[in-house]
């Protein structure tokens, strides 16, 4: 009779061996990549957690330091993402503040020598300055040249020296020390003096100014600029 027991039952079927867990081993990727990234690292811990959780109620599921690596590195990276974007943000934003700088120059540039292709064509006087946006766009041909690219309102972003109107290109005593156009506060035809710049300036404490010889420059001592095309440099205060 036991005999025939032993017969029936049949062999032992073993315990299925453990397995490790897949969660655990996609978690500790996904840290180890958060801590290069950062964009994977809450990922990470989240899955990193999951996999603890789901070993306390499997015992057949191993890979426990695994899943806890996982958690831990996650958290740092985690941890790291507020450092760096506190660290990269301002990084950033002059990187960005360089390049706008930059941009303004060049459209600053383009109006200064559209300036002299239209004395060019007027008996080498400049345009009278109430009207000189109209005046110098057939040169430039593109509006958006008229507009900083820091300056949010749409300008246009820049102003003319008024004491070059209807001047003379000839005529002017020291064109590499007057100034022509310049960063000023937005609306069409500007044209004045040291009042029209903006304050706070432009560009991280400069203005960009250009000047009746062409070149142009980022300028932070306003004090120095001339602005009297018939004279030697005279410095003009700003009020």
């Amino acid at each position: 009779m036991e005999e025939m027991r032993n017969e029936t039952s049949g062999p032992e079927v073993p315990p299925p061996a453990p397995r490790t867990s897949g969660l655990a081993i996609a978690a500790l990727i996904l840290g180890i990549l958060g801590l290069c990234t950062c964009v994977t690292a809450p990922i990470g811990l989240a899955l990193g957690v999951i996999a603890l959780v789901q070993m306390g109620r499997d015992p057949q599921l191993k890979g426990y330091g695994v899943a806890l690596a996982a958690v831990i590195v996650s958290g740092l990276a985690v941890l790291i993402i507020p450092i760096l974007a506190a660290i990269m943000f301002p990084v950033f934003a002059r990187a960005r503040e360089a390049a706008q700088r930059t941009a303004c120059l060049n459209n600053v540039k383009q109006i200064s020598a559209a300036l002299h292709m239209y004395a060019a064509d007027y008996d080498g006087r400049f345009p009278a300055s109430d009207h000189w946006n109209k005046s110098l766009q057939t040169y430039f041909k593109n509006p958006k040249v008229l507009v900083c690219p820091t300056d949010k309102t749409g300008g246009p972003s820049y102003g003319m020296n008024d004491r070059i109107g209807n001047f003379g290109a000839m005529d002017v005593a020291s064109p590499a020390e007057t100034v022509s156009f310049f960063d000023s506060k937005p609306g069409p035809n500007q044209n004045d003096g040291p009042p029209l710049l903006p304050v706070p300036p432009r560009h991280i404490g400069q203005n960009n100014i250009g000047f009746v010889d062409g070149h142009v420059m980022s300028v932070s001592d306003f004090s120095t600029l001339n602005w009297n095309p018939g004279a030697a440099p005279q410095t003009h205060s700003i009020p």
